[in-house]
This record gives C-alpha cells, sequence and structure tokens, in this order.
C-alpha cells in the first residue's frame, strides 16, 4: 500500500523487480534516504509530545491470552517511550 501510494505521489518507479529480487533505482534511493531521516524527525516528535502528556487512569479487562501475549508488548512499548505504568492484576471465574 506504501508502496503503490510513493509510486503515484511521486510519479517515478522507485524499484526494479526481477526474478533474482529487487533493487532501487537512484530515485528510490533518495526516496529510502530522505524517508528515513522524516521518519527519525516524526519520531522524535512523538517522543517529545508524549513526555508532555498527564497520567490518567486506564481499566483494562482482557481475556487471559491476550494478557499473556499482546499487553507485554505494549508495557514494553509504553517503557521505550518513558511513561510510567502501574499494574494491578485481578482474575474473576465466571
Amino acid at each position: 500500500m506504501l508502496i503503490c501510494e510513493c509510486v503515484r505521489l511521486f510519479a517515478m518507479c522507485h524499484f526494479i523487480r526481477s526474478a533474482t529480487g529487487v533493487e532501487l533505482t537512484s530515485a528510490g534511493e533518495i526516496l529510502l534516504q530522505e524517508g528515513e531521516s522524516i521518519l527519525s524527525s516524526v519520531h522524535a516528535l512523538q517522543k517529545k509530545l508524549v513526555s508532555t502528556q498527564e497520567a490518567c487512569d486506564l481499566t483494562i479487562g482482557t481475556w487471559q491470552s491476550m494478557a499473556a501475549f499482546y499487553l507485554p508488548y505494549q508495557l514494553a512499548s509504553a517503557k521505550e517511550h518513558n511513561r510510567h505504568i502501574d499494574i494491578k492484576t485481578s482474575h474473576h471465574y465466571i
């Protein structure tokens, strides 16, 4: 999807496909270099904005499988963004 959008937006070919793989064109090399710079700036801005957010309480009800596999990834991601999280767990059987 992103590749199609880039081709439409910039109206040029950014890579060449062949039976042996994919190779960037000179336009693709420029797009890759500039894109990495843009993404780096966006991530830095996101970190600054996240650091200004005030704390709030959030209660999550979930299945055990979700808590075991999905939430640890999200908690690690929050830690990378310097968000403090207090965790309280409980379980109920219906």
